[in-house]
């Protein structure tokens, strides 16, 4: 896990995220179809202009390849660099720095958690994929970002996880902060099924294999 300078930053993030808004809904109908339980499984990924999410469906740590030719990896959404907390900049974002699609979660029909039903009105939000049941799926979610005021960066790049999931099953994978004290500030991803007959369900986390990069820059399974 590699972590950057946070302080101040962090602060001014939770600030942002008081500001009033509600985000919409989008239904990706293509690929809520191909969702079969009895061999697929369903994720929820969590992502902002700060935290950068992407998954490669089907694959283990080692053909997990991010930056290189032979990347296949698919960002959950992509975000312009000048969102990474530039509040003033540019002509179609608004004061959060955020463009007007950054307002929908693209969801496939997975049901509701506390933790999305808080995210209505929060810079963050979620997009939902289908992957194969059975087989590794491998998830990285990246936190960086750049206060041009001080010109200064901070960043916290942990482990991507190789999630292999169960038929039928749903989960949600988010970048979690701990604080070990006042002057250390570590990131995680947290991996988390669905569980429970409400409709608003609860979350249990599960253990994953995690994905260490080698010498090469490219990545091992480490089975937990």
């Amino acid at each position: 896990m590699h972590v950057g300078r946070m302080g101040y930053l962090l602060v001014a993030l939770v600030l942002l995220q008081g500001c009033s808004y509600e985000k919409t809904l989008v239904r990706k109908e293509a690929e809520a179809s191909t969702y079969d339980p009895a061999s697929m499984a369903r994720i929820r990924l969590f992502s902002s202009p700060e935290l950068s999410a992407s998954y490669q469906p089907g694959a283990t740590c080692e053909a997990f390849h991010p930056s290189k030719k032979n990347d296949t990896k698919i960002a959950a959404r992509q975000y312009k660099k000048e969102q990474h907390w530039l509040l003033w900049a540019k002509t179609s974002l608004d004061l959060r720095g955020m463009e007007p699609e950054d307002y929908q979660n693209r969801v496939i029909g997975m049901p509701e958690t506390k933790q999305t039903r808080n995210l209505r009105n929060d810079r963050v939000g979620y997009d939902e994929f289908v992957i194969p049941a059975g087989k590794p799926t491998v998830v990285m979610i990246n936190f960086t970002a750049h206060d041009s005021t001080r010109n200064s960066d901070s960043w916290c790049f942990p482990p991507p996880v190789a999630l292999t999931p169960e038929a039928g099953k749903d989960y949600e994978i988010s970048l979690v902060w701990e604080r070990p004290n006042i002057f250390v500030a570590n990131c995680r991803l947290s991996v988390a099924e669905l569980v429970g007959q409400e409709v608003v369900k609860d979350v249990r986390e599960v253990k994953t294999a995690l994905c260490a990069e080698n010498k090469n820059f490219d990545y091992d399974t480490v089975n937990p």
